[in-house]
């Protein structure tokens, strides 16, 4: 290739022709050969060029990613607490007791605590307790035997009133179709009061504590006997009782209604233990002892009509 451009110049710059540039020609023709061949690349210097200008992409490119994955991971964080803070606010699953006419049934708490529920009654608790409490509910009546622990109050609540214990036994009746509510305590202490109110009163061994839904006081009695818990010994007990307090308690327990013609003849008393489970051979019995010509009369399934002479 090269010869036949040499040629070629020989040829166009041949002194025959009429070209009197050929010199200058023959110049030019030389220096454009010449350009390039003094050329050698340097690879090493073209390759940390292109490393530099690739270099702050990469870096870019790894500053995103590692941002990414820190905010997956507190996403994936938040995620867990709040899953395992809805957990721990979630309340343990209820556990209900219920019972109907002439049932009862006694069930233990998880802490140990022994409760048996009377009949026509409604008695609700956690699977488990919380850590620094322990909250019933109940509608109804039930006896308590809770389970001591100063570290975990143990608390029930009704439709108007609460209890709070530490570990003791005692009677709730709370019935929502009653004017009252009632604690007897059989041991130890409980505090009682209406679950609006602040305020308590402290009741002991062998006192009655009554809640008059309407005005949500709390009145404090001595037990005279232990006849709140006959619906458990089903048995009456009454020593140089009144008619008045008898009626009263048969009422109460077995739900029954008396209307008397001469109230005077309540005022009569009586010492007698009558099973409650047989209202019939109860009324007798107070029939038998009186000498005052007392009577009932059955007037509906649960009504009786009382007659007599007062005592003397």
């Amino acid at each position: 290739m090269a010869f036949k451009q040499n040629q070629g110049w020989k040829q166009w710059s041949n002194p025959s022709k009429t070209n009197n540039d050929s010199s200058f020609h023959q110049k030019l023709w030389n220096l454009t050969e010449s350009y390039g061949n003094d050329f050698q690349p340097d690879v090493e210097r073209g390759w940390k060029r292109f490393r530099n200008r690739i270099h702050p992409q990469t870096r870019r490119t790894r500053l995103l990613r590692f941002w990414t994955k820190a905010a997956a991971a507190v996403i994936l964080l938040t995620a867990g607490l709040l899953v395992a803070q809805n957990m721990l606010d979630t309340p343990a699953p209820l556990v209900v007791v219920e019972t109907t006419q002439n049932m009862v049934k006694e069930v233990t708490l998880p802490d140990g605590t022994i409760v048996s529920v009377n009949e026509n009654s409604r008695f609700s608790f956690p699977e488990t307790f919380e850590s620094d409490r322990r909250e019933v509910r109940l509608n109804g009546e039930a006896f308590f035997k809770v389970a001591k622990n100063p570290e975990r109050p143990f608390r029930i609540e009704s439709d108007f009133g609460k209890v709070e214990v530490l570990g003791t036994a005692f009677n709730y009746r709370a019935r929502p179709g009653e004017n009252i509510e009632e604690v007897f305590v059989k041991e130890g202490r409980v505090a009682f009061g209406a679950k609006t109110d602040q305020n308590t009163v402290e009741l002991t061994r062998d006192q009655i504590g009554r809640l008059y839904k309407t005005t949500l006081k709390v009145e404090i009695l001595p037990a005279e006997n232990d006849n709140a818990l006959a619906w458990k010994t089903r048995e009456l007990e009454f020593v140089k009782s009144p008619l008045s307090e008898i009626l009263n308690q048969l009422e109460k327990h077995k739900g029954l209604s008396f209307r008397v013609k001469d109230p005077d003849i309540l005022d009569c008393h009586f010492t007698l233990s009558c099973p409650i489970q047989n209202t019939t051979q109860s009324l007798r019995l107070l029939e038998t002892m009186a000498n005052n010509d007392l009577r009932f009369k059955k007037t509906g399934p649960k009504t009786y009509e009382v007659s007599g002479t007062p005592c003397r």
